[in-house]
This record gives structure tokens, C-alpha cells and sequence, in this order.
């Protein structure tokens, strides 16, 4: 059978929330928070995420090498239709990556 790794995984939290205020100011937002706790005692991780426009799959935004516990905010213009926010967990030792994990948001106007 071979014995499978620990169900753990590094990402304890991940929330995203899209509001699309185009209306109003022009620019819409991505609200992204996380936290990353190690599963392994002292193993040193670091951690990416990406905004994608969840049709071409183009990267418009990157934070990189945040605190293991972060929240920010994504603001553009123009931004109407699906997002995907990924984020990828790293052993900051030997660049392994240990966990990914994704959430799509729609900014899509709320009616007329």
C-alpha cells in the first residue's frame, strides 16, 4: 500500500472577496487574506499569490514573499467578469512546492 504523507496542510485560512464597484468609482477590488502555519516544527516556508483573469489566465497581480500571515488588497480598473486568486506554499529551503490552493470570484455588477 505505501504509507501516504499526513493530511495536513500549511494553509490554515484563505479568503478571498471580490466587490465590483465599477459604478461607482471605476475600480474594482479583490480583498485576499491568508494564514500559513507549518506542518512540519521548524520548517521555514514562504508563500506566493497570484491574481488571474480566470479566461486568458494572465497574471495581473503577484505577492511574493509575504509574512506567512497577510491580507491584501487588489485594485483596478476595467475588472469585470471571473478572477482566480492562487496561492502557493513553498519550503523556503529547498523551493518544494508544499501546498497550493485557488478560489474564483466574480465582479459582475449587482443589477441595474
Amino acid at each position: 500500500g505505501g504509507g501516504g504523507g499526513s493530511l495536513c496542510t500549511p494553509i490554515s485560512s484563505f479568503n478571498v472577496k471580490g466587490d465590483y464597484r465599477a459604478g461607482e468609482t471605476g475600480t474594482s477590488t479583490i480583498d485576499v487574506n491568508y494564514s500559513i502555519k507549518p506542518c512540519i516544527k521548524g520548517q521555514l516556508l514562504s508563500v506566493k499569490s497570484e491574481v488571474l483573469d480566470w479566461d486568458t489566465k494572465e497574471v495581473l497581480y503577484t505577492e511574493a514573499n509575504t509574512p506567512l500571515s497577510w491580507k491584501y488588497t487588489f485594485r483596478q480598473s476595467g475588472l469585470y467578469g471571473l478572477y482566480t486568486v492562487k496561492l502557493y506554499v513553498y519550503d523556503a529551503t529547498t523551493g518544494t512546492l508544499v501546498a497550493t490552493q485557488s478560489i474564483s470570484v466574480s465582479l459582475v455588477s449587482k443589477g441595474v
